[in-house]
């Protein structure tokens, strides 16, 4: 029998903490435009305005898809915890 969440927490060391209640995260959000190649920060809250609807626009980091803003989260304060400054944002 596999146990996924251990695999999970292998793969997605961020996967299952419960960053929920924390404060805003002080990170800076690197996004890039894969088309145009452009870039631009971001600032968290910002992200929460986005447009998760919409299946053509994804969001990737470190090579992960981000499909929810609870996982957008998780990733953000697993980046702090290890003290990075920006995230890229694809």
């Amino acid at each position: 029998m596999v146990d996924f969440r251990a695999l999970e927490k292998l793969v997605e060391p961020w996967a299952g903490k419960n960053y929920q209640t924390r404060n805003e995260a002080k990170i800076r959000l690197k996004v890039i435009n894969m088309e145009s190649r452009q870039s631009r920060i971001c600032v968290f809250n910002e992200a929460k305005t986005w447009d998760r609807s919409n299946p053509v626009i994804s969001r990737i980091i470190d090579g992960r898809h981000v499909k929810s803003f609870d996982g957008l989260i998780e990733i953000i304060y697993y980046k702090v915890e290890k003290s990075y400054q920006e995230v890229d944002v694809y």
